[in-house]
């Protein structure tokens, strides 16, 4: 909604900027806080419940973020807004709720590139999202309790992985047209494998 766009414009972009001194250089203030003037362009930053807000720009590179949550007519309405640009760029973002719906479609028709982690040990590259059960009550291979703790483990030699030792690799490389990345919480320094062995 406007509200919603509103607050994450006072609350991330803005905080961004002042936190970022040659950013905010590239920043010419506007009294709206759902404008941003970059050089000698616009950023405007829209929800997608109204149409009246969509309508009335005019669009080279359109972002959606948690693409799943919109209405496909907002979409479809956003789309026209780069009827005529010459550049016609867009990024979509969400987190999956269905199969062949949203980001999941999206994905399937891009080249799905997927981060490998490579082990430090033995050079063997593993994929945790890959590994992962698809259904309950499976073991959990790629997270496995090491004195007292959850690691992330090479599915070769089981020692632990540090996911920031890895690539990304497409595995429809035919489809250079669409990039497509699957990211996980399996990935992050951020989120403990304990917690996401326990939720599990």
């Amino acid at each position: 909604s406007k509200s919603d766009v509103t607050d994450f414009s006072k609350g991330r972009i803005s905080s961004l900027i002042d936190d970022n001194p040659e950013i905010g250089a590239w920043i010419k203030e506007t009294d709206a806080a759902n404008i941003k003037r970059i050089w000698d362009t616009f950023l405007y930053l829209r929800g997608m419940k109204s149409r009246v807000g969509l309508k009335s720009v005019p669009a080279d590179f359109l972002v959606f973020d948690e693409l799943d949550e919109a209405p496909q007519k907002a979409v479809d309405m956003a789309y026209e807004r780069m009827a005529h640009s010459e550049f016609k760029h867009q990024l979509k973002l969400s987190n999956p709720t269905l199969p062949d719906y949203g980001i999941d479609k999206a994905y399937q028709l891009s080249d799905q590139r997927f981060w490998l982690i490579r082990c430090e040990k033995c050079g063997h590259y593993t994929d945790l999202v890959g590994s992962f059960p698809k259904t309950p009550n499976q073991d959990v291979s790629c997270l496995i309790r090491l004195g007292g703790r959850v690691i992330r483990a090479c599915e070769n030699c089981h020692s632990e992985l540090n996911p920031s030792n890895g690539q990304w690799v497409a595995k429809y490389p035919q489809n250079s047209d669409v990039r497509g990345y699957q990211y996980s919480q399996l990935w992050s320094h951020f989120v403990d494998p304990a917690e996401i062995l326990h939720i599990y």
